[in-house]
């Protein structure tokens, strides 16, 4: 029987795509006054970096995937990082594209690897349907 999932697993079509460039943690959401108001905002960078894995995860998928998900994101960089920041920022820009919401995501792999120059960065990201 674990088998057959398993096997079902592998013919099952990954999505993957590549976002170059310094991959980017997610900052700590901001938290402003205006006048006597609050207001809480995403940092520029960090919404800068979840629209362009947005952008690129359009190419790759045709409509978002149902069901729980598989997803391995491995990341190239010059710079140190915690690895689950910049895992909640590609998920957060897969969001409603690859899968409906990152609830879904029943496995997540993520590791770095560390480059010598700015052309070598880059996040790699393969996203798996599960089979249940």
């Amino acid at each position: 029987m674990l088998t057959e999932t398993v096997e079902q697993q592998q013919k099952t079509q990954a999505i993957r795509f590549v976002v170059h460039g310094r991959p980017v943690p997610k900052a700590r959401p901001r938290m402003a006054m205006r006048g006597r108001t609050a207001y809480v905002y995403k940092d520029e960078k960090t919404r800068e970096y979840e629209r362009l894995v947005g952008f690129i995860a359009k190419q790759a998928c045709k409509r978002p995937l149902k069901g729980p998900v598989q997803v391995n994101i491995r990341l190239f960089s010059m710079n140190d990082f915690d690895v689950d920041n910049v895992a909640k920022s590609v998920l957060d820009g897969m969001n409603k594209i690859c899968f409906k919401d990152d609830n879904q995501v029943t496995a997540l792999y993520v590791s770095k690897t560390k480059v010598r120059t700015e052309k070598e960065e880059r996040a790699e990201v393969e996203v798996r349907p599960l089979v249940n």
